[in-house]
């Protein structure tokens, strides 16, 4: 079992993670958008906040994600050397993909295979209705080890309503209807 804790952000304090004590294994994570990081999004720290919160997590042996949003997926697909170098300290990275941008569900495989095989990272896919032809395309074809996760709220606080088995063949993960 793993809980995933999703938002830190410039108001989080560090040290809180690190003595944060739980009975489940804990992960860490950061939301970066290239539009709305550079704009105090509350939600979605700077570049320069999430790198140090990754470089932060391998230091103190904290268990760490980034989540990537928006534009900064094609740039990651192109494997811009700043997107690279962001992600590298992320245990995992996962792409919250609006799947409208890519309607060549294979050329998008393609494309992050080439990532994948080139930099080794392990990453998440989220699993919605919005998703699941470039999901099939993907896992039919897939030769890298990803995780899943089944999210029906998308960051919205809508809870999840249709709950899938976990799929055996990859860590799989369900989000959706977390709020205060």
């Amino acid at each position: 079992s793993l809980i995933s804790f999703v938002g830190v952000d410039a108001k989080t304090d560090l040290n809180e993670i690190v003595n944060f004590k739980s009975d489940y294994r804990c992960k860490f994570s950061v939301l970066f958008s290239d539009t709305k990081s550079i704009t105090n999004h509350e939600r979605y720290p700077s570049y320069k906040f999430c790198k140090e919160f990754l470089e932060f997590g391998i230091q103190k042996n904290i268990s760490t994600s980034i989540h990537l949003c928006g534009s900064v997926i094609e740039r990651y697909l192109n494997k811009e050397p700043d997107v690279i170098d962001l992600c590298k300290n992320a245990q995992r990275i996962q792409l919250n993909l609006n799947i409208k941008e890519y309607p060549n569900h294979l050329e998008l495989t393609e494309r992050l295979w080439s990532v994948l095989k080139g930099y080794g990272h392990s990453i998440i896919l989220q699993q919605n209705k919005t998703k699941e032809k470039f999901m099939k395309v993907f896992l039919e074809h897939n030769i890298f080890p990803i995780s899943i996760l089944y999210d029906g709220s998308g960051g919205f606080g809508r809870e999840i309503t249709e709950v899938h088995p976990p799929d055996e063949k990859y860590f799989t993960g369900y989000a959706g209807g977390i709020n205060p």
